[in-house]
């Protein structure tokens, strides 16, 4: 049974401060202490149980929320790295285009230098060969005019032969300057040499014949020299030598070499070369060593 407790409650006050109402006293009543605690519990069960429910909504709000969050980045991340990498590819592109572009350009750079430097090469070559044209030239109008004006030494004609029995031999010949200037320190060299039949003439002995004194010859000159020399030596030319002659079993020559110089100081050199006829008094021209040159 339901045990009924008293318990002092403060009693109501009236207007006049007395504690009872209009003189009536207020019952007790009985309290039943174990309902009520289990009602607390269950109040504060439901409390915790919504309280859970609440935690538990609000996470999954959150992890909504969250995931929602998430997939937006991903989204935006896929999205900007899409964009990233068409940047990436567009930029990797154009940097193909220009390094082509630039290998084009530098490739027709190349070429055309290379044509140029072609070009100019060809125009170096004509140069050089149009310069060596005009040194040819040159040189070819200055020979030229060397030649024209030079001194020209040669035989003026035949020589003059002493033909007489036991009497040496005596050759005089005759040297023309048939050039328009000069011929500078002018000399003679040459011997008189009876040669076999079928015999040739040894014109080194040229070389070691005494020269003549040096003259200077003007244009148009002639000046002569005597040759009185036989090799070998004999100075008496006896019947026997001249009968051979006059027979064809041998021949007597007279060649020798003037040498000159000219204004323009170039050393000059003229060969002559004669021989007596059988008859014994004309003179022939030989078929060699008469030529002219420069030292």
């Amino acid at each position: 049974m339901d045990e009924f407790v008293t318990k002092n409650i403060p009693t109501p006050r009236n207007e006049q401060g007395n504690n009872n109402h209009d003189g009536v006293a207020l019952p007790t009543c009985p309290i039943n202490h174990n309902k009520t605690r289990t009602q607390k519990e269950e109040r504060k069960q439901e409390k915790e149980i919504d309280w859970h429910i609440r935690i538990q909504s609000a996470s999954s709000v959150v992890m909504a929320i969250c995931t929602f969050a998430i997939a937006g980045i991903t989204l935006f991340y896929t999205y900007y790295a899409r964009e990233q990498v068409g940047q990436m590819r567009q930029a990797v592109e154009e940097s193909r285009k220009m390094r082509e572009d630039s290998n084009k350009s530098s490739t027709d750079i190349l070429e055309k230098m290379r044509e140029q430097s072609a070009a100019m090469q060809a125009a170096a070559d004509a140069n050089k060969k149009a310069v060596e044209l005009s040194e040819r030239g040159i040189k070819g109008t200055q020979e030229q005019s060397h030649l024209d004006q030079r001194a020209w030494m040669g035989s003026a004609d035949v020589p003059k032969w002493e033909v007489v029995v036991n009497r040496p031999l005596k050759v005089t010949i005759f040297l023309k300057n048939l050039g328009k200037t000069p011929a500078k320190k002018t000399q003679v060299a040459g011997v008189i040499e009876i040669v076999p039949e079928n015999g040739s003439p040894n014109f080194t002995l040229e070389n070691t014949a005494k020269r003549s004194r040096a003259v200077l010859v003007f244009p148009q000159q002639v000046v002569s020299h005597d040759f009185d020399v036989i090799s070998p030596q004999t100075t008496v030319l006896d019947s026997t030598i001249l009968n051979d002659i006059r027979t064809g079993k041998k021949r007597i020559y007279v060649h020798g070499i003037n040498t000159y110089f000219d204004i323009f100081n170039r050393h000059q050199w003229a060969t002559f070369c004669f021989f007596l006829g059988a008859d014994g008094s004309k003179s022939e021209l030989c078929e060699e060593h008469n030529d002219t040159g420069s030292y």
